[in-house]
């Protein structure tokens, strides 16, 4: 399996190469971030 980065989490581990840190997954876009970097979906939201 293939894990995708958004953008602020994959510049994070780019800066960081040899650190360990946790990751969610984003149930609307399928994308793993960083919690502490926070998240902006950019699925829309059906109501």
């Amino acid at each position: 399996m293939k894990v995708k980065y958004d953008k602020e989490t994959q510049r994070w581990f780019e800066k960081n190469l040899a650190q360990q840190t946790t990751v969610m997954k984003c149930e609307k876009c399928g994308l793993f971030f960083k919690p502490s970097l926070g998240h902006k979906c950019k699925i829309e939201v059906e109501q």
